[in-house]
C-alpha cells in the first residue's frame, strides 16, 4: 500500500475548495386586506397577493423551462414570494427556505449554512441542485456554498424550490430537489430603491438600487449591496464575515419578438474562523483564519418568441471565484452556453428540448491539509434532452422525457423521467411520477486527500495520522430511482391544501472506508497512517412526505402550517465491510419538521407576523431537538416608506443547529433583533 499512486501525496487545491470539500465528507402568500395600495411601489404587493381559489393559476418556471400554472405543475414544488420574503423578517436566502416543507436548513456559522431537500444534509448538500435565473451555480465541489450566492433580498421576484428529482430539464445534481432564485427584471425595478437592517450580534447591512430606461426599448437596474452578517461566535473576531457586491441588468426588446438581456455582478467577502488544525507533535491549538473570496459573473440571454406556444432560448454565462487562505490561492472558472427549444406537435403534443456545455477550469497551489491531484485541472459537461406533453384527454396528461449527459469523469449518464397529471377540475390537481437521476464525482472524491485528524506520540505508540483519498478514475455516479405523487388543490374560498409523499432508492452512494496502517517518514516526524478511499459502497433507501396548507381566516388573517416526515436508511453493498465512514448519513437530516405561521393585518397600516419552527434531534451531528419563534412588526407609514421589527430565535438565548465545519467548533445561533427601514423613489 506504500506505494500505491492514490496516496503519493497529496497534490494542492484551491483556497475555495479548503472547508468545501472537507465539508463534503463530514406558498405562503397575503391577505387581501394587506394588499398594496394605489400607487404603491412593484415591492409593495407580492405575486401570491390573491385569493386562495386563484393559487393554482400562479406561474411556475422550474418545473420544465416554460411557465405553466402551478395546478399543472406534476411536481412537489413551492413558490416564495418577494411579500413572503419581506414579510419573514429574514435577511439571508437559506434562512428564507426554513418556510419550505421537506427542506432541512441549518446555520453552521456567521456565513455557512446546510440546506438539503429529504435527506443528506451538508453545508455543500451535493444532492441539491441550486439556480440563479436558471444559471446552475452548483460548484466544483458537489454542492452551493451560500454566502457566495448572497444577494439583496428585495432584488428577487420569487424563488421556485422542487421537491424530488429535477434531473431530466436540470442534469445532473438535480438529484434530491431544484432551487431556482429568481430575479426581478428591470422593467419591474425602476427609480430608485433603498433599505439597511441593523441588529444585534453585528448584523447589517445596506442596499441601493436604481432603475431607468434608455429610450423606450431598453430598461435597466443596477445595484450595491453591503453585508455584515451575524456571528455566531461569543467573540466577534472569531466568527464573522463581511461582503460587499455590486451588479445589474438591462433587457432590450430588439423586435416585438426578440428579447436581449445582459446581467452580471462581482463580489468581495472576507472572513474570520478559528480552525484546529491537525498536529502530529501537539494537540490542536486554535488558529485564527481569514478567508478573502472575491469573484463575478456574466450572463448574456436572447429569446425569439415564434408563437404563444413555440419560442426559442439562448444563453451563454462566465462565472470565477478566487479565495485565499492563510498562504494559499486558487481560482475556479465556469463557462455555460444553454439552449432550449418549445413548439407544439398538434393540438396534443407539447415539445421542449434543449443542448448544453459547461466547463469548469481550477488552478491552484499547496495547501498542507486539503490538496487535489494535479494542481490544476477541470470538468467539461455537455448534454442534451428532450421532454413531450401528450394530452391524453383534456383533464389527463402524460409527460415524458429524457436527458443523456456526458462528463470527465464517469462518460454518459441517462437521466429519464415519466409523470402523470390529473387535473378532475380547475381547483384540483393529482400528479405522479418515476424519475432517474444522478449524482456525478466532485473534484475532491476523484483526487483529493484531506487530513481528518492527527494525534501525537504517547509512550511506545507513534504518532497517527487519518487521511481520506480520492479514487481517481474509480469513482461511480451516485443514482437514485424515485417514485412520488401528490395532490393540491383549494377546498374552499379560504383553504388550500398541497400533499406529496415520495420512496427513493439510492445506490452507489459516495463512502470512505478504511484500508491497512501504513508506515510514513513525510511528514515529519514519522507516523502511522491510518488511509481511508473514497468508494460508492453504500446504498439504502429513503421515504416519508409533506403536508402543507393555508386557511384564510378572515380577510386580514392568514395560517400557514405545514408538516415533513423523512424516514430510511442506509446499507454497505460489501457485506464484508466492518466499517465504513458515511458522510451521507441520513441522521444529519431532521426525521421530523413542524411549523406554524400567521401574517395578521392590523390598523394604521400595520402587521403582526409570527413562525414557530420545531425541528427534529440530528443523532448524527450531536444536535437536539429545537423550537424556533420569529416573530416581526412592520408599519408602512406610507406608500413608499417602510419599516419593521424583527425577532429570531426568541425562545432561548442560543441552540446548536448542526455540526462543525472540519477543523472549527461547534457555533450557536443566537437570538437576534433587526430594525429595518426600506425608502423608494
Amino acid at each position: 500500500m506504500a506505494g500505491d499512486g492514490r496516496m503519493r501525496r497529496r497534490g494542492p487545491i484551491a483556497p475555495c475548495l479548503l472547508v468545501a470539500a472537507a465539508i463534503g465528507l463530514a406558498p405562503a402568500f397575503d391577505a387581501a386586506a394587506a394588499a398594496a395600495t394605489p400607487g404603491s411601489p412593484p415591492d409593495a404587493a407580492g405575486l401570491l397577493d390573491l385569493p386562495i381559489a386563484d393559487l393554482m393559476d400562479i406561474k411556475v418556471t422550474s418545473v420544465a423551462k416554460k411557465a405553466p400554472r402551478l395546478g399543472y405543475a406534476a411536481a412537489a414544488i413551492y413558490v416564495i414570494t418577494q411579500e413572503d420574503i419581506r414579510r419573514s423578517g429574514m435577511n439571508s436566502i437559506p434562512d428564507l427556505l426554513r418556510m419550505v416543507p421537506g427542506l432541512d436548513v441549518a446555520q453552521v456559522n456567521s456565513h455557512l449554512w446546510s440546506v438539503a431537500s429529504r435527506g443528506f444534509a451538508g453545508v455543500t448538500s451535493s444532492k441539491l441542485l441550486v439556480l440563479v435565473d436558471g444559471r446552475s451555480v452548483y460548484s466544483l465541489i458537489a454542492g452551493v456554498l451560500w454566502d457566495e450566492q448572497a444577494m439583496p433580498l428585495q432584488n428577487i421576484e420569487r424563488i421556485e424550490i422542487i421537491r424530488g428529482p429535477g434531473a431530466t430539464i436540470w442534469g445532473a445534481n438535480a438529484m434530491n430537489g431544484v432551487i431556482n432564485i429568481i430575479s426581478k427584471n428591470p422593467g419591474e425595478t425602476q427609480g430608485l430603491t433603498a433599505r439597511a437592517v441593523g441588529g444585534t450580534a453585528g448584523a447589517g447591512s445596506v442596499s441601493v438600487r436604481q432603475g431607468g430606461r434608455l429610450g423606450d426599448k431598453i430598461a435597466y437596474s443596477v445595484f450595491v449591496y453591503a453585508l455584515d452578517y451575524p456571528t455566531l461566535a461569543r467573540q466577534p473576531r472569531d466568527d464573522s464575515a463581511v461582503q460587499t457586491r455590486a451588479g445589474g441588468q438591462a433587457d432590450w426588446a430588439a423586435s416585438p419578438r426578440d428579447t436581449v438581456s445582459v446581467q452580471g455582478q462581482a463580489f468581495q467577502e472576507r472572513s474570520r474562523d478559528v480552525l484546529f488544525l491537525p498536529s502530529l507533535v501537539a494537540a490542536p491549538i486554535g488558529v485564527p483564519a481569514v478567508q478573502h473570496d472575491s469573484g463575478g459573473d456574466a450572463q448574456l440571454g436572447w429569446s425569439h418568441r415564434f408563437s404563444a406556444t413555440a419560442d426559442l432560448t439562448l444563453k451563454a454565462y462566465f462565472d470565477t471565484v478566487t479565495a485565499t487562505v492563510f498562504t494559499t490561492t486558487g481560482t475556479v472558472h465556469t463557462y455555460d452556453i444553454d439552449m432550449v427549444d418549445r413548439f407544439s406537435l398538434g393540438a396534443h403534443d407539447q415539445v421542449i428540448w434543449g443542448a448544453g456545455y459547461r466547463q469548469i477550469d481550477y488552478t491552484s497551489i499547496v495547501n498542507p491539509q486539503i490538496q487535489l491531484t494535479p494542481p490544476a485541472g477541470g470538468q467539461t459537461v455537455f448534454n442534451t434532452f428532450a421532454q413531450n406533453e401528450f394530452a391524453l384527454t383534456n383533464d389527463l396528461h402524460l409527460i415524458a422525457g429524457v436527458k443523456f449527459e456526458h462528463n470527465s469523469y464517469t462518460g454518459w449518464e441517462i437521466e429519464p423521467s415519466a409523470q402523470l397529471l390529473w387535473n378532475p377540475s380547475e381547483r384540483h390537481t393529482l400528479w405522479a411520477a418515476v424519475s432517474r437521476a444522478v449524482r456525478t464525482p466532485s473534484v475532491n472524491e476523484e483526487g483529493g486527500s484531506f487530513e481528518v485528524s492527527a494525534t501525537p506520540a504517547s509512550g511506545s505508540v507513534p504518532p497517527i495520522l487519518v487521511a481520506i483519498f480520492g479514487n481517481p478514475g474509480g469513482q461511480l455516479s451516485e443514482r437514485l430511482t424515485s417514485w412520488e405523487a401528490g395532490y393540491r388543490g383549494t377546498l374552499s374560498s379560504r383553504i388550500h391544501l398541497d400533499v406529496a409523499a415520495f420512496y427513493n432508492q439510492y445506490d452507489h452512494l459516495v463512502s470512505v472506508a478504511g484500508e491497512a496502517p501504513v508506515f510514513e517518514l513525510v511528514p515529519s516526524p514519522p507516523h502511522l497512517l491510518l488511509p481511508q478511499f473514497y468508494g460508492n459502497l453504500l446504498k439504502g433507501d429513503t421515504y416519508g412526505g409533506e403536508v402543507s396548507g393555508n386557511w384564510q381566516v378572515t380577510a386580514a388573517w392568514l395560517l400557514s402550517a405545514s408538516y415533513s416526515l423523512l424516514l430510511g436508511g442506509l446499507t454497505s453493498n460489501d457485506p464484508n465491510l466492518i466499517a465504513a465512514l458515511q458522510p451521507n448519513n441520513l441522521d444529519l437530516s431532521p426525521r421530523h419538521q413542524f411549523q406554524v405561521r400567521s401574517r395578521l393585518d392590523l390598523p394604521w397600516r400595520t402587521q403582526l407576523d409570527a413562525a414557530v419552527y420545531e425541528v427534529g434531534a440530528l443523532p448524527g451531528a450531536g444536535v437536539p431537538a429545537y423550537t424556533r419563534l420569529d416573530l416581526r412588526f412592520g408599519w408602512r407609514p406610507t406608500a413608499r416608506l417602510a419599516f419593521s421589527l424583527a425577532g429570531q430565535n426568541l425562545l432561548q438565548d442560543r441552540h446548536l443547529e448542526f455540526s462543525p465545519a472540519p477543523y472549527a467548533i461547534a457555533r450557536e445561533v443566537p437570538r437576534t433583533i433587526n430594525l429595518a427601514a426600506s425608502v423608494a423613489f
